[in-house]
């Protein structure tokens, strides 16, 4: 940003949640993640099993 010194910055707090409670939300984030990359996969899986369908199909009626 224009005319943003880190002088201006410094004396801003910032709050933060205990490190319990950041500790609880990286966790979450993770947990979240892994599901991410779950779902991720099984639709990369259902895709190629809509691409087989569809060969198939076309392979029949060719």
């Amino acid at each position: 940003m224009a005319h943003l010194s880190a002088s201006r910055l410094i004396p801003i707090e910032f709050p933060l949640p205990p490190i319990e409670e950041q500790h609880r939300i990286v966790a979450k984030v993770d947990e979240l993640m892994a599901i991410c990359d779950q779902l991720k996969a099984k639709l990369i899986d259902i895709k190629q099993t809509q691409r087989h369908l569809a060969e198939t199909l076309v392979a029949q009626v060719l």
